[in-house]
């Protein structure tokens, strides 16, 4: 055997071992290259049962303490002893490599004052990076403060990786939900170790690219829509399909800019004159979204009305509305949803003279109430108020033409201000205001969220122009027909089965309550898992507390298998989870306040 030292371990190989000796050399001088450290063979590893298997160490002395710790355990080896005493008796030691072979000395030595020298100079590095770590650690403990308080809360969302399948809605490939929260670039930083230049090919020469779509595809689940607000499925029309691609063929892609600045475009100009025909205004200007229809329309009336004007909002109104409220600076008052009596007691308080605007809604998206629009313009007109309404979840599925609630009561002409969307029943994207010519006028010389922001790209206002015909027409009624009526199928058989449904809905939204974000969010997770239904939980801040909610809107192409299956699902889910169901007996009562509920619209 080769010499032994305290200091460090040497090869230890008898001479009749010496072929072994001289494979283990080569495997040993290849694995250190790459692994670095102290490294133990597999040969005598995986053959010693004392040294259980240990194949990796860190540096001498835990190899040393090791065996010594062995060397006690065992009653094959000696209690008490040395290195030597352990590897001389020990019947396995007949190949042991405990760390790379040492240059010189004097190398070692040089080695360990630049290493000393490094250390000084690296702990004051480590120093300034750890305080630039706890700079951004207040930044980052901010953020992660709040994402974690919604999690414990049980309110953390996660988007659905979805797929719609063009003609087939709703049905829909499924992918599971996106993990939000991760770092991408880390990750793909490590993707690239292990694939070349062109990010295209992996380390054996593979299509990565093909790997990760043959994952995708394991993943994949087809499962049936019930949340969508695409609500009569014009977003896979083929009328609309067909004109969005011809205008994409003929355009291209994007409208150039904003409308000041060549992005105003024929298709712009025929779509805002079929919507002022359609809510019987004299103008239309559309704008990226509702929501910064809302916001930016409301908000920029601070320029245009006096300082002391007063603004009326339902408590449950949307999101946008509340944003672009709070965006004007103007007074607010909050009356109870719905409530015309606690409405005039507010305007009361208020003098004949004093600018006023009251904002609502026709259709409220999360309860499926409808606002009373009658009343509300009475008061009005006698408080002399402007009038805000928000179509949004009206428009196209209401009246002879799509138009909303105000074509149903015949009111359009007593409502100053309309918003509406183009991304629900007619199936695409946008948002818009419709009002008389000064109002219109107004906004567009003076709205930033109009102003400086890109317009509608061609595609977009071609398809949305098609959608609109298409419902203005008798095919149009057709789809509402259907849409009510399967509304109002699952309706029933949603009582009928005792599940919890919120019968003041008298529209398509159909609001089944839960009461609890967690419960809420897991129900959901077990619909896709075990019955291929999607639909989205509903909880704060969208619906108060204590409201969590599914919210299912039955569309024209959903059929009554489908209903039955989703009612069989729930009926299963609330048992699974011990939630309570409703008597037959109260559910046959309420079969008919159903029934007359729906009949209003």
């Amino acid at each position: 055997k080769t010499k032994l030292e305290t200091t460090k371990l040497s090869l230890l190989v008898p001479k009749s071992k010496m072929n072994l000796h001289n494979t283990v050399k080569q495997v040993f001088h290849q694995v250190s290259q790459k692994q670095g450290g102290f490294i133990m063979t597999s040969v005598f590893a995986d053959a010693c049962p004392h040294l259980k298997k240990e194949k990796y160490f860190e540096n001498y002395s835990k190899y040393e303490n090791k065996i010594r710790y062995n060397a006690k355990k065992n009653k094959e080896h000696p209690k008490e002893g040395s290195i030597r005493e352990f590897v001389e008796k020990c019947p396995f030691a007949n190949v042991l490599i405990a760390n790379k072979i040492i240059n010189e000395e004097k190398g070692n030595f040089n080695n360990r004052k630049r290493e000393e020298k490094n250390t000084q100079n690296g702990f004051i590095e480590n120093m300034k990076k750890m305080k630039e770590e706890k700079e951004e650690d207040f930044y980052g403990n901010c953020f992660g403060n709040v994402i974690d308080g919604i999690k414990k809360e049980g309110r953390y969302r996660e988007f659905a990786n979805m797929e719609r399948i063009n003609g087939s809605h709703p049905k829909a490939n499924y992918y599971g939900n996106v993990r939000h929260g991760r770092n991408e670039r880390k990750i793909r930083e490590k993707e690239k170790t292990n694939r070349y230049y062109n990010d295209e090919w992996d380390e054996n020469g593979n299509d990565s690219s093909r790997k990760e779509e043959e994952f995708q595809q394991q993943k994949k689940k087809n499962v049936t829509v019930w949340c969508s607000n695409d609500y009569l499925g014009m977003g896979q029309n083929k009328e609309v399909v067909g004109a969005m691609t011809k205008a994409l063929q003929e355009n291209g892609a994007g409208s150039g800019g904003t409308r000041n600045i060549s992005g105003t475009l024929k298709y712009h100009i025929e779509l805002e004159k079929e919507l002022s025909i359609l809510h019987e205004k004299e103008a239309t200007l559309l704008f990226g979204s509702c929501y910064m229809a809302n916001q930016t329309a409301i908000s920029t009336l601070n320029r245009i009305l006096p300082s002391n004007t007063v603004i009326f909002s339902d408590e449950m109104n949307h999101a946008s509305l509340i944003d672009g409220i709070k965006n004007s600076k103007f007074k607010k008052e909050i009356f109870k949803h719905n409530d015309t009596i606690h409405l005039e007691s507010l305007l009361n308080k208020y003098s004949h003279d004093t600018p006023k605007i009251i904002i609502f809604e026709s259709v409220y998206s999360m309860s499926g109430t409808v606002g009373p629009i009658k009343k509300i313009c009475s008061l009005a007109k006698k408080h002399n108020a402007l009038t805000f309404l928000d179509e949004v979840h009206a428009v196209g599925l209401y009246g002879k033409t799509g138009a909303g609630i105000c074509e149903v009561e015949n009111i359009s002409d007593q409502v100053d201000i309309i918003s509406g969307t183009l991304g629900k029943a007619f199936g695409v994207y946008g948002g818009y205001i419709s009002s008389n010519a000064k109002i219109i006028d107004s906004l567009r010389l003076l709205a930033p969220g109009f102003i400086f922001t890109t317009s509608l790209p061609p595609c977009i206002t071609a398809g949305a122009l098609k959608s609109l015909q298409i419902l203005k027409s008798d095919i149009g009624s057709l789809l509402r027909y259907h849409h009510q009526k399967n509304a109002n199928t699952l309706k029933l058989k949603l009582v009928q089965a005792g599940l919890p449904y919120m019968s003041e809905s008298s529209t398509h939204i159909v609001p089944l309550l839960v009461g609890d974000s967690t419960t809420c969010t897991q129900m959901a997770k077990y619909l896709e898992q075990h019955h291929n239904i999607y639909v989205q939980p509903i909880n704060y801040p969208t619906v108060p507390k204590g409201q969590e909610r599914f919210r299912l809107t039955p569309g024209p192409l959903h059929n009554n298998d489908m209903i039955d299956h989703l009612v069989q699902s729930l009926t299963s889910v609330w048992e699974n989870f011990n939630l309570p169901l409703k008597n037959s007996n109260s559910n046959n009562n309420n079969n008919n306040n159903v029934i007359s509920s729906n009949s209003k619209i």
